[in-house]
C-alpha cells in the first residue's frame, strides 16, 4: 500500500516545504507539490521548480498549482498560474496536474518533456450521478492526457457506489485516480487503490489538502488490519 500513497506538501514557507518534502520522501513513493500554497511571487517559481524536480530521481512526483475555484490557494492571476504550470512541463516531474476546466489553454505536445499529465475534476459539494461522472471522464479522455483524476464530495453511501462503479469501469489507455471527499468518503481513500485507483492522497501531519484526508499512518494502519483479517481467513 505504501507505494500507492501520495503525500501533498502544502506548507507556505519554502524551507518548511522542502523539509517536509524530504521527510515524506522517506516514507512514501509519491509526492504532490502543491506550490499554490507557497507564499511566493510568480516570478520566483523557476528556481523552486528546479529544486523540486530533483525529487523525481527517487520518488514519483506530481506538480500542482491549483486554482481557487477547485480548492487551490494561488494568490496570483490565472495568467500567472498557467505560466507556472507551463514552466513545470519543461522539467521531469512524473506528472503535472491540470484541471479539466483549464487544460484547453495548454499546448501539451509543445511544452511537455517526459512529464505525463493528470487531468483533474473536483466537486466540493456533491458526487454527480454515474452517467455524469462518465461524461466527465470522457471529456478528460478527449484531451489525450494520461490520468483522469475525479474527486467529489461524498454525501451518501450511494455516492460511494457510483464512484466505485466509475473506477471499476476501466478505460483503455487511461489511468484513473478516484477519490471521495468528506467523512463518508474516507473509506475510498483506503479501499479504492485496491480496486484500481492509481494512488491515494494522505497527509503528513495536520495540514491536509482536502476534506476527509487521512494521515499516512492511518492509511497504513487500516490497510494492515485489512491484510491481517485476510490472512486469518485464508
Amino acid at each position: 500500500m505504501r507505494e500507492k500513497i501520495c503525500v501533498p506538501i502544502t506548507d507556505k514557507n519554502l524551507q518548511t516545504f522542502l523539509k517536509n518534502a524530504k521527510k515524506a520522501a522517506r516514507q512514501v513513493k509519491w509526492l504532490e507539490f502543491r506550490i499554490d500554497y507557497l507564499k511566493q511571487a510568480p516570478s520566483d517559481y523557476e528556481e523552486i521548480l528546479q529544486n523540486l524536480a530533483q525529487f523525481s530521481q527517487s520518488n514519483k512526483t506530481i506538480l500542482t498549482c491549483r486554482k481557487k475555484e477547485e480548492g487551490g490557494v494561488f494568490s496570483g492571476s490565472e495568467e500567472q498560474r498557467i505560466r507556472v504550470l507551463n514552466q513545470a512541463l519543461k522539467y521531469n516531474f512524473t506528472y503535472v496536474d491540470i484541471e479539466l476546466s483549464t487544460i484547453e489553454q495548454f499546448d501539451l505536445n509543445k511544452n511537455k518533456s517526459k512529464t505525463k499529465i493528470i487531468c483533474s475534476f473536483h466537486d466540493f459539494k456533491q458526487t454527480p450521478k454515474l452517467q455524469e461522472l462518465k461524461k466527465i471522464r470522457n471529456k478528460i479522455k478527449k484531451q489525450q492526457t494520461d490520468v483522469a483524476k475525479i474527486t467529489t464530495m461524498v454525501n451518501s453511501t450511494h455516492d460511494i457506489k457510483n464512484l466505485s462503479r466509475l473506477l471499476l469501469d476501466q478505460e483503455k489507455n487511461l489511468e484513473q485516480i478516484v477519490i471521495g471527499m468528506g467523512n463518508l468518503g474516507k473509506i475510498t481513500r483506503v479501499f479504492f487503490p485496491k480496486i484500481g485507483s492509481l494512488l491515494t492522497y494522505a497527509r503528513l501531519n495536520n495540514s491536509g489538502s482536502a476534506p476527509g484526508q487521512l494521515t499516512v499512518e492511518q492509511v497504513l494502519k487500516v490497510n494492515k488490519l485489512i491484510n491481517a483479517d485476510r490472512e486469518i481467513k485464508n
